[in-house]
This record gives structure tokens, C-alpha cells and sequence, in this order.
């Protein structure tokens, strides 16, 4: 399937279908904050920033743990064919990670 926002906003409604809480609107006010970022910066994308802050935590889906969403959203979007989706799942809650990936 596609990664677009039609399909980032699918995943994160269905997500929060099956766990619900306020996670998933956590999701959509990073989302916006990750567009509102990307939209100052002239090699980000605002739409794929979008995309990864809606998808951050799609790990939730499985229920509430700590670091287990990490493993489950990387999981979920593997599964996908969302390889960057993935990537962000995984390492968004250790600082330091994804700034040394991208050097």
C-alpha cells in the first residue's frame, strides 16, 4: 500500500479504533508541528513530515506499553513496505539516534 496521507491518516484512525486514547490526537498535533517545521526548512518535505509525526506512535494499535510501541510501529510499518514510516517509529523516542543517522 502506498504511503500518502490518505493512507497515514487510514492507519492512524483504524490504529485508534483498536486502542483507543490520547495518543492518537498526540499523533495529529505532532503531525501539524512536524509540517509547520518542514514548511521553514527547504530540504524537508511538509507532507511526508506530516505523514511520519500522524504515524510516530502507530505502535499503539497493540496497547499501552512504553517502549514496546517502538518495536510494534517499526513491525506495522515494515509490514507495509513504509520503510522511512518505520525508521521513525523505531528510534523517535532516543535522542541522539536519528540525528546520527542522518550524518
Amino acid at each position: 500500500m502506498e504511503l500518502n496521507i490518505q493512507t497515514a491518516e487510514l492507519a492512524l484512525r483504524e490504529a485508534s479504533e483498536s486502542n483507543p486514547g490520547a495518543w492518537a490526537d498526540h499523533s495529529r498535533f505532532v503531525a501539524e508541528a512536524c509540517k509547520n517545521i518542514a514548511s521553514h526548512c527547504k530540504d524537508l518535505s511538509s507532507g511526508q513530515a506530516y505523514i511520519f509525526g500522524l504515524l510516530h506512535d502507530i505502535g499503539r494499535y497493540a496497547g499501552v506499553s512504553s517502549e514496546r510501541h517502538l518495536i510494534d510501529g517499526y513491525q506495522y510499518c515494515v509490514e507495509r513496505g513504509w520503510e522511512k514510516a518505520a525508521q521513525i517509529c523505531i528510534s523517535h523516542a532516543f535522542p541522539g539516534i536519528v540525528e546520527n543517522s542522518l550524518r
